[in-house]
């Protein structure tokens, strides 16, 4: 069990890889979070939630906390692990490492995005592991704090500041989103495309 709280500064002050991401889908439009992942000379990679941009009606609007905006392509999409990679310029902001140890039971973890339209960050620690469905792994964690509507897509952070997974949902004061190995599966052929 690790002790040690997640490292934020300020839990208010937005971190600068964490992302608002507007999809337009005709009249309506789907507002979520995302987290620079990974950038080459001349772009970038967001990972966010599948449901946040599956209705998108062309490019969708990602923005930065610096005032960055950039026309996202959505470049792979996995409905049934809720994850979405997003292809943009490249931002002038360092991107999040991807952990490369899962979280254990105990663990601290922190959420962050822009549910209501307000940056915000809640720690929790590490309950236990789920599964998307019926025959499928147990790789999406679960944390003891709850997102809001809008957090959608954004990162769930370790003690390290490295993406220990994306968030999708929240139900009675927890959490859950796919863990940092799935993201890392999901994620394999994209980085590539992106060159």
């Amino acid at each position: 069990m690790s002790p040690t709280r997640p490292a934020t500064s300020n839990p208010q002050t937005p971190h600068p890889a964490v992302v608002r991401i507007v999809a337009r889908e005709g009249k309506t439009t789907s507002l979520g979070s995302g987290t620079l992942i990974h950038v080459t000379e001349d772009f970038g990679l967001v990972i966010t939630n599948w449901h946040v941009v599956r209705g998108a009606k062309g490019p969708v609007e990602v923005i930065f906390p610096d005032g960055f905006r950039s026309g996202g392509t959505v470049m792979k999409l996995d409905d049934a692990w809720d994850l979405a990679a997003v292809g943009i310029w490249r931002p002038n902001v360092k991107p999040v490492p991807l952990a490369t140890k899962i979280p254990i039971r105990g663990d601290w973890l922190s959420i962050a995005g822009y549910g209501g339209g307000d940056y915000r960050t809640a720690s929790g620690r590490c309950t236990q592991y789920v599964a998307p469905g019926r025959n499928q792994p147990f790789e999406m964690v679960e944390l003891s704090t709850e997102a809001r509507q809008g957090d959608s897509g954004g990162p769930i952070f370790n003690a390290d500041g490295e993406l220990a997974g994306v968030l999708l949902g929240a139900k009675q004061g927890h959490t859950v989103g796919s863990v940092c190995s799935r993201v890392d599966y999901f994620l394999t052929d994209v980085s590539a495309t992106l060159q």
